[in-house]
């Protein structure tokens, strides 16, 4: 799909292509993302050739509940200093964790719930912005 419509990049989850596969199919030219849910994670999202990955959940969310328990705070800390990948946080992240997450050395966050569940979702958009 993202040759079709030649986007930027790609995101591959757990059941997606290997790195090394999307890689030669898109070129060293666009960006490869890997869904990571253990610090150990990014040294082989690394090794493989990713540009960026995720880390969570961080926080209890109805999307990643087959993941298993949330991570937590320290989970994210260790995996932002794992490596040189930048690392966007996911998982039940709400406007009131961003003070808590941003020291931590995130690149970003990948929000679903706060925004789709919020009755008002440009309004609640918007409060994420930093």
């Amino acid at each position: 799909m993202a040759l079709a419509v030649d986007a930027d990049g790609v995101h591959l989850g757990g059941h997606s292509l290997p790195v090394t596969v999307a890689r030669r199919l898109l070129g060293a030219e666009k960006l490869i993302g890997v869904s990571t849910h253990r610090p150990g994670d990014i040294a082989l999202a690394t090794a493989a050739g990713a540009d960026f990955v995720t880390f969570g959940p961080v926080f209890t969310t109805p999307s990643k509940a087959g993941f298993g328990p949330p991570l937590g705070v320290d989970a994210l800390r260790a995996a932002c200093t794992a490596g040189q990948l930048p690392v966007f946080a996911l998982g039940g992240i709400k406007a009131e964790h961003i003070p808590l997450l941003h020291p931590l050395g995130v690149h970003g966050l990948a929000i679903i719930s706060a925004i789709i569940a919020a009755a008002d979702p440009e309004t609640a958009a918007r409060a994420l912005l930093v």
